[in-house]
Order: structure tokens, then C-alpha cells, then sequence
């Protein structure tokens, strides 16, 4: 009955495609595909004035954390049915907050590694690439693997959950005085 009452609110969604299953299908990807995009120009468009915020205020890991709530916030809406128009207005959302939580993470990263290796400019930046292409690489799967456990939507929860929990430790160091 529950997917019933879902796939009667997927037909709903795209009466504009003509109706029939292949049309649907078709338009769905479409849809996905303009979301997708839509993430990647906003996340392109706000770098610079994020990157410029944390610089100017001299709190780049308070930015980063504030990114990391909205990604936290933002990423269960992936997995509600929504029109295509809310889709992409998330997605455009998603890209701002991963702009904002990835562009002053990016250079704190760098000091980390900087810290570890010392006074060796290429080996800091073979180090900060190292972390980042683990986690780039890493991330995607243990996804993968919580969707095939359990369900999209609880995946994307889990996922949340975490994100909220790490910006909640964070935030914690932040008041004590740890940066």
C-alpha cells in the first residue's frame, strides 16, 4: 500500500510527461540530471564569496561547521518525492552548503598537513590530496553500502545524523577554546 500511495505521487509529479511509463522514466532522469547540475553551478558561484567570508572573518572552521549543519539538514530532502522544481531549489541549496563547508575545510586541511609534514611544501600537498581523494573515494561507498543495508532514505539519515554529530563535537571544541 505505501508504495502504491508513492508511485501515485511519482505519476502525479509527471502528468506533464504524457503520462505514459517510459515518458515518466525519461523525464525522472531529466529532472535528476538538471538537479545534479543545478548543485554544481551553485556550489561553483559560491566558493569565492565563501572562501572571501572565512578569510575576512578569520573563522574558517566556523564556517566549515555551518556548511556541514546545512548539508546535514539538506540531504534527507534527496530522498522525499518532491516536484522537480523543489528538487533542484535543494540540490541548488546542497551545492551552496557544500561550497560553504568544503572551500575553508579545503585550507584547514592544509595547515593539518602542513603541521604533520613540516616545512615541505610538495609533501604537505601530496598529503592534503591523499586525505582528500580518500574521503572523495571512501565516502561514496560507505554510502553505497548503507543504502544496500537498509533503505535510501535511512542511509540519508544516517548520513545526517553523522554530519550533525561531527558538527556538534566541533562546535563543542569551538566554545572551549580548540580550533
Amino acid at each position: 500500500k505505501e508504495s502504491s500511495a508513492a508511485s501515485d505521487v511519482y505519476k502525479r509529479q509527471h502528468t506533464h510527461c504524457g503520462g505514459g511509463r517510459r515518458a515518466r522514466r525519461v523525464c525522472a532522469r531529466a529532472s535528476r540530471h538538471a538537479a545534479a547540475r543545478g548543485a554544481q553551478i551553485f556550489y561553483g558561484l559560491a566558493a569565492p564569496s565563501f572562501g572571501s567570508l572565512a578569510d575576512r572573518t578569520g573563522k574558517a572552521l566556523h564556517v566549515s561547521m555551518a556548511g556541514l549543519c546545512g548539508l546535514a539538514v539538506l540531504l534527507p530532502l534527496f530522498a522525499l518525492p518532491l516536484p522537480h522544481w523543489a528538487l533542484f531549489v535543494v540540490a541548488a541549496l546542497f551545492g551552496t552548503s557544500a561550497t560553504v563547508q568544503l572551500t575553508p575545510a579545503s585550507t584547514l586541511l592544509e595547515q593539518v598537513a602542513a603541521d604533520v609534514v613540516g616545512d615541505h611544501p610538495t609533501l604537505t600537498y601530496a598529503v592534503f590530496n591523499c586525505a582528500y581523494v580518500s574521503g572523495m573515494a571512501i565516502g561514496p561507498g560507505v554510502l553505497a553500502m548503507l543504502t544496500d543495508a537498509l533503505t535510501f532514505q535511512a542511509a540519508a539519515l544516517c548520513v545526517s545524523a553523522g554530519a550533525l554529530a561531527v558538527s556538534t563535537v566541533a562546535a563543542c571544541h569551538l566554545r572551549a577554546g580548540v580550533s
